[in-house]
């Protein structure tokens, strides 16, 4: 019921705009030619009929071309970004990352989604990482977390992870930096690189 009432306040809202660039002369140049013809009051109002309706339609493609334009620019931000960003499930599982989040994890985008990102983590932080997922999910507020990670090069790096839940609570929106390349070596933490591989 909501949904029918905001459609029909859209579409006068739509229609009124249309009436008043027609009555200023801002048609976007559609014109209704006005010849002889038209001389009943019927064929004039149904001339301004037609008018309105294909200033309407141009109306609605102007709105969404910039909706397409402003999608588009987003997607650039999303997958271009200086910074990694992953949604993810509780379970830590990458559900999306930019192309930023795949060079930190040392691994491309096709590689680690559907993979849980606390996999990566060294074993003696990971349950740090998952008690921090849990504050996530579980505070819905904005958590922060410094930890480190080991790429599929078996270099270490030490990443700042922020994150907080989607509205619906299902997933959380997470952004991770890169803070350096840890001083430790691969060999001084146990983990295995499993969940980098490629499913078979």
């Amino acid at each position: 019921m909501k949904r029918e009432t905001v459609r029909r306040r859209t579409a006068q809202m739509l229609r009124e705009a249309a009436e008043s660039r027609v009555r200023s002369g801002v048609d976007g140049g559609v014109q209704v030619k006005k010849d002889a013809a038209f001389n009943t009051l019927t064929k004039m109002r149904l001339a301004y009929e037609l008018e309105i309706h294909q200033v309407e339609l141009e109306m609605q493609s102007e709105e969404l071309t910039a909706m397409h334009e402003q999608a588009d620019a987003a997607m650039d931000r999303y997958d271009f970004g200086p910074a990694g960003l992953l949604t993810l499930r509780a379970t830590s599982e990458i559900r999306e990352l930019n192309v930023a989040g795949g060079t930190i994890l040392g691994a491309s985008r096709a590689a680690m989604v559907g993979r849980r990102l606390g996999a990566v983590v060294v074993l003696p932080e990971r349950a740090g990482f998952n008690e921090f997922l849990e504050r996530v999910f579980e505070t819905r507020s904005k958590q922060t977390l410094n930890c480190t990670i080991l790429r599929s090069n078996r270099t270490l790096a030490r990443v700042l992870i922020a994150a907080r839940t989607s509205p619906d609570g299902n997933e959380c929106r997470a952004v991770m930096l890169d803070l350096g390349d840890s001083r430790s070596s691969a060999g001084d933490h146990e983990i295995g690189l499993e969940p980098l591989r490629k499913r078979d």
